[in-house]
């Protein structure tokens, strides 16, 4: 009886470590976000956090892990961006001394074992007056603004492209994740979008509400790769 047990025991045991082998490092509802404001005036100093979590929970139950955020400056300059680290979060405190697009992009390392998952998420932030077309970062895979960015502004709809390693995707796989302002939670899968042949989609905006747009594709074999993107968009 003794020898069963310690069969079983064994069996449960290796069970959990092949389990903690193949799944470690990776949590399938998450997604990484930079959760900056989207306008700003040259010469403001402003506070925004990144997260790396699913989206549906209390800021005090997020999960933490080591990530890195960038910033394109409206010179075209790359810049790395510091981050102080949190209990659930990382804090980040950036200057905008430059008219123009600045567009912040988040990385995590990948993670995984039998699945690999690659997470990145950008947004964006127009300093003063000035609205230029926004330009892809050239993260692996992209949810790129293609309506004006005056839009972002006055507009009701906006449209998007979903980019993998710079090439347009059709994907039925856009997730749109929202939250009432002035609110910490987003409702997850709010809604869900299809890109199209040209990696195109639209989204009707509320103006009560912020955004967090998630597209994932995975390329398929015996070690699976999953790319995980965010853009985030708040309204005004």
């Amino acid at each position: 009886m003794l020898i069963k047990n310690s069969k079983a025991g064994m069996g449960i045991g290796l069970f959990v470590l092949l389990s903690v082998i193949i799944f470690s490092g990776v949590s399938f509802a998450h997604c990484i976000w930079v959760e900056t404001p989207i306008i700003a005036e040259v010469g403001d100093v402003l506070d925004f956090d990144t997260f790396y979590a699913n989206v549906d929970d209390p800021i005090a139950q997020r999960d933490m892990d080591d990530m890195q955020l960038e910033v394109r400056l409206p010179n075209g300059d790359i810049e790395d961006v510091n981050m102080n680290r949190k209990d659930t979060f990382y804090e980040v405190t950036k200057d905008f001394a430059q008219k123009g697009e600045y567009v912040f992009s988040l990385t995590r390392e990948p993670a995984g074992f039998m699945r690999v998952t690659h997470d990145m998420g950008k947004s964006i932030v127009l300093v003063g007056d000035q609205r230029p077309n926004h330009n892809p970062i050239g993260l692996d895979l992209e949810i790129t603004l293609v309506s004006n960015p005056e839009d972002i502004v006055e507009g009701e709809e906006l449209e998007f492209q979903v980019l993998f390693k710079g090439e347009p995707i059709a994907t039925d796989d856009v997730r749109v994740h929202k939250a009432q302002r002035g609110e910490e939670v987003f409702t997850e899968n709010y809604q869900r979008l299809e890109a199209d042949n040209n990696g195109r989609f639209k989204l009707n905006l509320n103006r009560n509400y912020n955004y967090i747009l998630e597209s994932r594709y995975t390329i398929e074999g015996i070690r699976d790769t999953r790319y995980r993107t965010t853009f985030y968009l708040p309204t005004l």
